[in-house]
């Protein structure tokens, strides 16, 4: 029984080497794919294919600033599941029955020269018709058959703003399960992405508009349904103590503009922030609840208000 589970123990062992070295060339080749498409920087923590079940698990996606921008990662997606032809793909065809796709954050960074990040990636260059049916023709064969698509936040940073410290916006997409069928362009599916996530912040001269055009990309109703965005206020739950998260709260809002009142007693801290008066009210109990309202000329400023809960988030990691 031994001499036969000696062997056994070799074989397997063999199969987990060749599926990890399978497994990181394949990683490899997405990656460069990746950059190659938006023309940014891209990394990705896990990645591994299934032959038997024909499916891709993609871990740790992210997609970084182009030169010229701060705030390193530009686009964070925890997840990405596929389903994949594998015959297909032995035949030079990248076919996937279904793609889902978790984009956790997207952040668009205005740099002091008043420039976009989204409009310095590839997928942004504008093109005419022939241009882009051209270089359509040098991409491997792709097929989507279905996409589905999860959007959580858009983080919106203006370093043009007077100062260092940048004016900072929260838009709460919360796109689930938002659906395409037959994608065949790989610039199409970034591009998807892309105008899915920005369609609800209303953010003026991104150039993804204009080069989706000429890719194919239409323009599709959006359903958008804040988490944590009530009628007149933005709130999250920290689990942090009482007095780490209002001490955090003073600090963000000292640097985000000016405190002009803070009563640790009471939990509420008051700024105005970015032309905008700021109301912070924490609540103690198993979790701090924090709700932060702004109003600018008696108008909820929910974008605002949502800046100063993910500055607070970010100041707690």
């Amino acid at each position: 029984m031994k001499k036969i589970l000696i062997p056994l123990a070799w074989v397997l062992g063999i199969f987990l080497i060749l599926g990890f070295i399978k497994d990181q060339i394949i990683k490899t080749a997405v990656v460069i794919a990746a950059k190659e498409v938006v023309g940014a920087e891209v990394t990705i923590d896990h990645f591994s294919l299934s032959v038997f079940k024909q499916s891709v698990r993609i871990k740790g996606f992210k997609m970084y600033n182009p030169p010229g921008f701060l705030d390193e990662v530009m686009m964070d997606i925890p997840e990405i599941a596929v389903n994949c032809d594998v015959p297909a793909l032995v035949k030079g065809e990248l076919h996937l029955p279904y793609l889902r796709i978790n984009l956790k954050e997207l952040r668009v960074i205005k740099n002091k020269e008043g420039k976009l990040n989204v409009n310095a990636l590839k997928i942004a260059e504008k093109k005419d018709a022939a241009r882009a049916k051209d270089e359509k023709k040098k991409e491997i064969k792709m097929r989507l058959d279905l996409v589905s698509l999860n959007i959580g936040s858009v983080v919106m940073k203006d370093y043009t703003v007077s100062g260092a410290t940048p004016s900072v916006k929260v838009f709460n997409i919360n796109v689930k399960d938002r659906r395409y069928k037959n994608v065949t362009d790989a610039g199409q599916l970034a591009s998807l992405v892309m105008l899915e996530a920005l369609k609800p912040t209303a953010i003026q001269g991104v150039g993804i508009y204009g080069a989706a055009t000429v890719l194919g990309v239409a323009f599709l109703p959006v359903g958008v349904a804040a988490i944590v965005v009530g009628k007149d206020n933005s709130s999250f739950d920290f689990h942090q103590g009482f007095d780490e998260t209002f001490k955090a709260t003073v600090q963000v809002l000292k640097t985000m503009g000016r405190v002009t009142k803070e009563d640790k007693a009471k939990g509420i801290v008051m700024a105005e922030v970015q032309g905008a008066s700021v109301t912070a009210e924490l609540i103690r109990g198993g979790v701090t609840t924090l709700k932060v309202s702004a109003r600018k000329f008696m108008i909820p400023r929910q974008e605002t208000a949502s800046g100063v809960i993910h500055e607070i988030q970010e100041k707690l990691k």
